[in-house]
């Protein structure tokens, strides 16, 4: 379960990305305005989306580790619970 949710947080990040043109991560503030980046190109956005892209890619940052260690624990350990 753990690892579908991670999956679908990426996946839904990656959607979110691809609607606004980019994510804050690669984007930046300039003059109080805010912009997303994505391959070279920005898009300005409000402040309240900059920040949700912010942070919904730090949440990747997380969750798809955990989705990894969540794999590895399924296939190399439970598998191996009689």
């Amino acid at each position: 379960m753990t690892t579908i949710l991670c999956v679908l947080n990426f996946v839904v990040f990656l959607a979110g990305d691809i609607v606004l043109g980019g994510s804050a991560v690669n984007g930046k503030i300039e003059g109080g305005r805010f912009f997303l980046g994505s391959h070279g190109r920005l898009t300005e956005v409000n402040e309240a989306t900059f920040y949700y892209s912010k942070w919904h890619c730090y949440s990747v940052f997380v969750t798809h580790p955990l989705a990894m260690a969540s794999a590895f624990w399924y296939n190399f350990i439970a598998k191996r619970q009689p």
